[in-house]
């Protein structure tokens, strides 16, 4: 139970305006729109409608498993989302300019690192950026990458590239890449088949790199005192590290609430308004059965809208959600 305000609602036909009373269940959207189960001083458990979920002013902190630990509420989180990528947003604009020549960001995969990083530099005048995804999987095919990109007007994106991270001669070449401050940047490779393609063993990389992962380093680092962690810490120590703390579900969600609501991100999808709401619900509703939360979750389920304005919960349970329920 949570101590909330209702702002504006209706009850039976009367109106509600600013009552102080407890939120019992989640709220929920019906077929005559937003409503809750509350309990006000002296009457009992009540079903209120309410005009959204702004209706409601939360009052003090709502408590997690029991323990005394405060939960962030949505706005709180959707803030701190915001600051995030305006950071990154700054950070990626520095390695454009090349004031910063090497950033890893880190966050949940499907949350828009990438498409936040390719806006950016394109916004940028004269730079030359490349995106390789997925492709750079051993210590050879990253230093051969790296050597390609050498250049210092170059800037590379390596996205989706995690596999590297349990290559150890890999992770070598990466912290070496990775290194902030002016010291030169010299990466070795001593193997006879860099020269048989015509690359030396031995260069200076003088381009700037961001490295975006789905890892979350920190977690990584403060779990044990693997080998892993250990090459972890010293590309943090080594190099400028953002987190964007978007890795539970409920930070997904807030990040896609901002951006459906927000930032435009159904304007394209051929849908009326009206269902903006529902997807949201529906998506916070089945929070921990969705298959695979993101960005394109809502994308996916107005699609259904489309296709079946009627039944598309139905269409969507079946397709997004881990039981197909």
């Amino acid at each position: 139970m949570q101590d909330v305000i209702i702002k504006h609602g209706w009850y039976r036909g009367d109106e509600i305006i600013n009552l102080p009373c407890k939120l019992n269940s989640p709220i929920k959207f019906g077929a005559r729109g937003w409503y809750g189960n509350f309990s006000a001083p002296g009457q009992g458990s009540r079903r209120i409608h309410i005009d959204d979920e702004n209706a409601l002013e939360y009052i003090g902190t709502i408590k997690l498993n029991g323990t005394d630990e405060a939960e962030e509420t949505e706005e709180q989180i959707i803030e701190r989302i915001k600051e995030r990528f305006e950071i990154f947003k700054y950070s990626v604009t520095g390695i454009a300019s090349g004031d910063i020549r090497s950033l890893i960001v880190a966050g949940a995969p499907g949350i828009g690192k990438t498409e936040t990083i390719t806006r950016t530099l394109e916004d940028c005048p004269n730079v030359q950026f490349e995106t390789i995804r997925g492709n750079i999987v051993s210590s050879y095919q990253l230093y051969q990458t790296l050597y390609d990109h050498s250049q210092d007007d170059k800037v590379l994106v390596l996205d989706d590239c995690d596999n590297i991270l349990r290559d150890p001669n890999g992770l070598n070449i990466l912290k070496a890449a990775l290194e902030s401050g002016d010291r030169p940047r010299i990466i070795s490779y001593k193997s006879q088949s860099v020269m048989n393609i015509g690359i030396p063993t031995e260069f200076e990389y003088q381009g700037r790199m961001i490295f975006i992962t789905n890892e979350n380093f920190q977690k990584i680092i403060d779990k044990d005192a693997s080998v892993l962690s250990k090459h972890l810490r010293a590309l943090i120590d080594r190099g400028l590290y953002l987190d964007l703390l978007l890795h539970s579900r409920r930070d997904i969600y807030c990040r896609v609430k901002e951006m459906v609501l927000d930032h435009g991100l159904l304007a394209d999808a051929e849908i009326d308004p009206k269902h903006y709401p529902h997807i949201l619900l529906w998506i916070k509703d089945n929070l921990d059965q969705i298959r695979s939360l993101s960005l394109r979750t809502p994308i996916h389920i107005a699609e259904m809208i489309r296709t079946n304005e009627e039944n598309w919960r139905r269409m969507a349970g079946v397709f997004l959600l881990r039981q197909g329920k």
